[in-house]
């Protein structure tokens, strides 16, 4: 909810534990819990007296403190002078969200529909930033697909899109979406491979970072292989650009850097697998499963932040949970790199063909 005024239609706290604390002439504490409908009262308060109440929740569902709303006055200091007195105090809480993912200046796109619940808490002020949050006339909205830093504007693109939990959560930075799947070519393993055959290329053993070159090198390998060393592509001051063609799976347990100028892109037949550790990864990364593991625990979870393109052409598994923090930002961000496209080269880069009519 967004204001007092619309609490009565909003969901309610069955079970949630009250607490009145005498302050001044008693030294006692009264309980009571709310009922089914949210509600809860309590009667013969020794009087008079001033009196704090405090509340008990599911702290894995609710944010406690501070409270969203406070519809009926401060929970401290409530006066009662005699008996019979009522006195009404309302509170809405903020709810803790799941996980949830955003993409920043570039398309996001699903075959089976998108579906992501928005924190309503993404609206606040001091949350706006780290949501991507925008104002378009006035009111503070937040986008799945956030416009770049630049303000170009992108799409979801998937038969059905669900946003769920706030009317001020919007399909893109223009309020737009494409209700309509995928129709292109599926540029997968088996395309790259036979795309980069007339070209030159070598094997590697997948054992460390392999060596690039300004002007691009390919190379081939195979079997389930690790990049457990944080790679820095261009770090040194001069360009390197390098694609990995990769027949089997993947796993990425380290962040991976590529400055602009530079080009790193991996794809591979089976699963590219970003570890739980993973917090900051850049490049081209197509697969037919994509997969970002989490920690299992709230409390150690980190955002994952991915720079570039990211394919799963089967399947998507996005598992991050940052608790509370997801009330803040999402666990997974995708940020477009435009540069990608422009750096890519000969057997990366996709082919342009141009038809012209002649005469004759």
């Amino acid at each position: 909810m967004s204001n007092c005024s619309t609490v009565a239609s909003q969901p309610k706290i069955e079970g949630a534990g009250v607490t009145l604390t005498a302050q001044v002439n008693h030294s006692s504490s009264y309980t009571t819990t709310t009922n089914v409908n949210g509600a809860y009262t309590r009667g013969n308060l020794p009087v008079p007296d001033s009196y704090n109440l405090t509340y008990t929740v599911d702290e894995n569902l609710w944010v406690t403190s501070p409270p969203k709303l406070l519809c009926d006055g401060s929970l401290s200091g409530i006066s009662l002078s005699s008996q019979g007195q009522v006195v009404t105090r309302r509170v809405g809480l903020y709810r803790i969200f799941g996980g949830w993912f955003q993409t920043q200046g570039g398309d996001m796109s699903s075959e089976q529909g998108i579906a992501v619940t928005i924190p309503s808490t993404c609206i606040l002020a001091e949350n706006q930033a780290s949501c991507g949050s925008v104002d378009i006339g006035g009111t503070i909205y937040t986008p799945l697909v956030r416009n770049s830093s630049t303000g170009d504007s992108a799409l979801p693109f998937a038969p059905s899109l669900s946003i769920y939990e706030t009317p001020n959560a919007i399909a893109s930075g223009n309020r737009r979406s494409a209700l309509s799947s995928y129709q292109g070519r599926v540029f997968d393993y088996g395309y790259y491979y036979a795309q980069t055959g007339i070209l030159p290329r070598e094997s590697w053993n997948g054992s460390g970072k392999p060596t690039a070159s300004e002007e691009g090198t390919i190379y081939l390998s195979s079997g389930d292989i690790v990049i457990d060393s944080d790679w820095n592509m261009g770090g040194g001051g001069v360009d390197e650009k390098l694609f990995i063609i990769h027949d089997g799976n993947v796993t990425i347990t380290s962040n991976i850097n590529v400055e602009p100028g530079s080009y790193l892109g991996i794809v591979a037949s089976g699963s590219i697998s970003f570890a739980s550790n993973v917090t900051q990864v850049e490049g081209v990364y197509m697969a037919d499963a994509l997969n970002i593991a989490s920690t299992g625990d709230e409390n150690t979870e980190q955002q994952f932040v991915g720079e570039g393109t990211f394919v799963g052409w089967s399947s998507v598994s996005l598992n991050r949970d940052r608790g509370t923090t997801n009330n803040t930002a999402p666990s997974e961000l995708f940020i477009f790199r435009p540069d990608f496209v422009i750096e890519a080269f000969d057997g990366v880069r996709l082919p342009i063909t141009r038809w012209q009519e002649v005469e004759g």
